[in-house]
């Protein structure tokens, strides 16, 4: 699409009726738009830190989370918020990276590591504040790897790639790459089979809603599948990987 561009892609969103791409260049932090005919940058060039992972809209803006440093505040941002011309840190919360991002139930959610007196977990934006989401009987819930998505489906939060230790979700107590749905507040197990031990394993690296049903693309190690073709669809009943 136009002229060869260096750089790694990691997402692609439409706004504003153009075509946004994010993701690294040379070890930086790296966001352009293609206006159908060129790419125009939309990286400031005192950014540092080394790339640009999710985006989403919430509230008509274009939403992004990652590994950006801010010049002017030498931190890490939870997430960044794009105003036509600019970007700006929403909240004043510094420190973690912002490793994916949903809309979900009126609220913008965005999975973190630790950083900046934050620890690792799931994180809420209300338009006024962050806060740390843990649900009950979930004593812990913390990502080590940026790639693994969070989902809005069937009014439900499907969060996957969580380490979780609770007595409930987990009968193992520690759930690792796990594919997960916060239903009223609770934390469940999004089929049986996907959560448990490292035996079946779910490694989920990017989720989409579509048509009803939930896709999830990755490496399928659990669900009754010996070999998957990197994606699967759950109906809400069964996970079908043809």
């Amino acid at each position: 699409l136009g002229s060869v561009q260096s750089g790694v892609g990691r997402d692609l969103i439409e706004y504003g009726g153009d075509l946004i791409l994010g993701g690294s260049d040379s070890q930086r932090p790296m966001g352009r738009r293609w206006d159908g005919s060129q790419w125009i940058s939309m990286t400031p060039s005192d950014w540092s830190g080394t790339e640009i992972r999710r985006f989403t809209v919430f509230d008509g803006r274009l939403i992004a989370v990652g590994r950006v440093r801010l010049a002017s505040s030498n931190q890490n941002a939870i997430a960044l918020r794009w105003n036509g011309a600019s970007w700006d840190r929403l909240g004043a919360e510094q420190g973690p990276e912002g490793y994916s991002v949903a809309v979900h139930d009126d609220a913008l959610w965005v999975t973190c590591s630790l950083g900046g007196g934050l620890t690792s977990g799931l994180y809420r934006w209300d338009r006024h504040n962050w806060t740390k989401y843990l649900p009950p009987d979930v004593t812990s819930m913390g990502f080590g790897f940026a790639s693994y998505p969070l989902v809005s489906w069937d009014g439900d939060l499907v969060v996957c790639g969580a380490s979780v230790t609770s007595s409930v979700a987990a009968p193992s107590a520690t759930a690792t790459r796990s594919v997960l749905r916060i239903t009223n507040g609770r934390l469940q197990s999004l089929a049986a089979g996907v959560l448990g031990a490292a035996s079946s394993q779910f490694y989920a690296s990017a989720g989409s809603s579509y048509a009803g049903r939930l896709f999830v693309g990755g490496q399928v190690f659990s669900g009754g599948f010996e070999r998957s073709s990197g994606i699967v669809a759950w109906d809400g009943v069964n996970w079908d990987g043809n």
